[in-house]
């Protein structure tokens, strides 16, 4: 064993020509015939095939850190423990070990090969880090460097940077510039009319406008994200022998070529707003709760769905008369129908709805504090047009009984409609399929994909949206195929995500209560990301005042905290504006391409 003599072991042998072998693949051969030990692809099929079969899966499931790491560990105890029946172990224990770790390196870059550190860039004081592709050491101490190619560079290419246009303190109670607690609970872009058609809901992606309302406290702003300005600003200080509104959420829509935006909160009302006119079009009284989210149907402009903690979604009608001037201007509202959380008809139960959205089919799917509901809203449930069957009248006089049934039937008419769980699997590693608990506060819709934003957690979870026909009903399936992971902090009820498609990047938006927000670009198959930006909100910068606009002071001056909490974070394409629970506005300007 002359071949041995300037080695320490016969394992160090074999490990020197299993490194020789990678870098020259005519040795392969040499290396199997000449020496009586494993060949290294023997060994690596084998850490392939038990890591197909019995782990792969879970990283769809487990990104958090600690899990991944376990898995890992789990992973090469268990190769070990297979590996140690072989007859020749003990002899070559060392070589098959670091065949196993090389391997299993080759996993994790492979895995992991979009996965982000954090470099910061100096040039935006230090407000945006950017997280690149991470280059790991193998066992033998060889870098691998991700694979950049064309297809990836074009996509980097593609992406941009925003750096900070401007800070806005503009929701202070009693005008207060000192009020850093009043949170700015939600944002929206308003609509490009000229963009608006929807042709197929599965692709469609809002366009907007310039123009972004901000609602906080009282107030409601109508900022021009161009040059950072408050152009309107509507305040309800109409109290009504209660106190003052405190709204929360928005939504836009287009009406007779008018841009409308509706707005509710505490008081439980839908305040319909045309800021052509500055003025409240109309209130109504449509909850006996806070309202907590609106929705505006996508093929009907005029429908919209309010959700309040009266554990009810209301289906309305609006009608817009519009007149010379805001004077001359009406707006009306129809209730159209009623739809009732399952859960809900549980007195006993405390159910908060966080968000809704339509799906595919007419599906409305709503998430809850407890669960994921969904019912299919056809044209006809939404305009309360489903006709109980006509009785057949005979000649004979109806009797009483029968007078009885058919007022009965026709009472039924008006019974609520029921939104009932969504079926929602997962799948495991070894494909067993078992049923999973999603509670999320936002949900968005794209591509056949629905994208929950998990409460008290710091993922995003890509479901498919699947049919499955039950007692010869169709019945919706909800299966996680991926998740993404924002930042470390777990999401609060506050923190939303948002969608946005730029040129033909998809991009999500996840707010973060660790003081910034996360810029996610997916791939093509919208499963997994490619990059991930991470925006600071910072604590050092000049604001400009709602008070006195032209005005701009060190914001330390006000009271910012070190760490806001961003409530939500959207964006039009040029502009992305974000809202904190510290009573600022954030606008962030496109600037320069990524690149590689």
């Amino acid at each position: 064993m002359s071949q041995y003599s300037a080695y320490e072991s016969v394992s160090d042998y074999a490990i020197a020509k299993f490194r020789e072998s990678l870098e020259q693949t005519e040795n392969e051969y040499r290396f199997s015939e000449d020496l009586k030990f494993p060949h290294w692809r023997e060994i690596t099929q084998k850490v392939y095939n038990i890591w197909t079969k019995n782990y792969s899966d879970k990283l769809k499931i487990y990104q958090d850190e600690n899990q991944v790491e376990n898995l890992f560990n789990t992973f090469r105890s268990n190769m070990f423990k297979i590996m140690s029946k072989r007859s020749d172990f003990h002899t070559y224990r060392m070589y098959i070990e670091h065949v196993i770790d090389y391997y299993l390196n080759e996993i994790k870059v492979h895995s992991f090969d979009n996965k982000l550190e954090h470099k910061e860039n100096i040039a935006n004081n230090q407000s945006i880090t950017l997280l690149n592709p991470v280059v790991r050491l193998d066992p033998l101490g060889k870098t691998f460097k991700p694979d950049i190619n064309k297809k990836k560079r074009d996509l980097l290419n593609k992406i941009f940077l925003y750096e900070i246009d401007c800070l806005i303190r503009a929701h202070s109670k009693e005008s207060n510039i000192n009020d850093n607690t009043t949170p700015v609970t939600d944002a929206a872009f308003e609509l490009d009319a000229e963009n608006i058609e929807l042709k197929n809901l599965e692709d469609y992606v809002p366009k907007y406008t310039n123009l972004c309302a901000t609602c906080g406290h009282n107030i409601i702003n109508f900022i021009d994200t161009d040059n950072g300005k408050i152009v309107k600003r509507f305040n309800d200080d109409l109290l009504m022998n209660r106190s003052k509104e405190s709204f929360n959420c928005l939504a836009w829509t287009t009406m007779n070529n008018l841009s409308i935006l509706a707005a509710a909160g505490s008081h439980g009302q839908i305040k319909i707003i045309v800021p052509k006119y500055s003025s409240c079009f109309a209130r109504i009284d449509a909850h006996t709760m806070p309202i907590t989210c609106l929705l505006f149907h996508p093929k009907h402009s005029n429908i919209i769905l309010s959700a309040s903690d009266d554990k009810t979604i209301k289906i309305w009608r609006l009608t817009i008369k519009e007149g010379a001037n805001d004077l001359e201007s009406e707006c009306s509202s129809e209730l159209l129908n009623t739809i009732q959380i399952e859960s809900s008809k549980s007195k006993n139960n405390k159910e908060t709805i966080f968000s809704m959205c339509f799906g595919a089919n007419d599906y409305l799917i709503i998430s809850t504090r407890n669960n994921i509901y969904a019912i299919q809203l056809s044209d006809k449930l939404v305009f309360n047009q489903e006709q109980p069957q006509n009785m057949e009248i005979q000649s004979e006089k109806l009797s009483n009984e029968d007078a009885i049934a058919y007022m009965t039937s026709q009472a039924k008419k008006n019974e609520n409609l029921v939104a009932h769980k969504a079926k929602m699997i997962g799948i495991s590693s070894q494909n067993f399929v078992y049923e999973e608990l999603i509670i999320a506060n936002k949900l968005l819709f794209y591509k056949n994909f629905l994208f929950a934003n998990l409460l008290n957690s710091n993922l995003i979870y890509i479901i498919e949206i699947l049919n499955e026909e039950e007692n010869g009903s169709q019945k919706l399936v909800l299966k996680v195929v991926g998740n993404l992971k924002g930042g470390e902090e777990k999401t609060t009820e506050v923190n939303k995500i948002s969608l946005i498609k730029d040129d033909t990047v998809v991009y999500l938006i996840k707010s973060s209560c660790d003081g910034g927000f996360y810029f996610i670009s997916l791939d093509e198959s919208l499963q997994k990301f490619s990059t991930i930006q991470r925006y600071t909100i910072p604590t050092d910068y000049t604001i400009r005042p709602y008070s006195d606009p032209g005005k701009k002071t060190n914001i330390k001056n006000y009271g910012l905290l070190e760490k806001a909490s961003v409530i939500n974070a959207i964006c039009n394409g040029r502009t992305v504006v974000s809202t904190t629970n510290q009573n600022i506005i954030v606008s962030w300007k496109k600037s320069k391409v990524l690149g590689y």
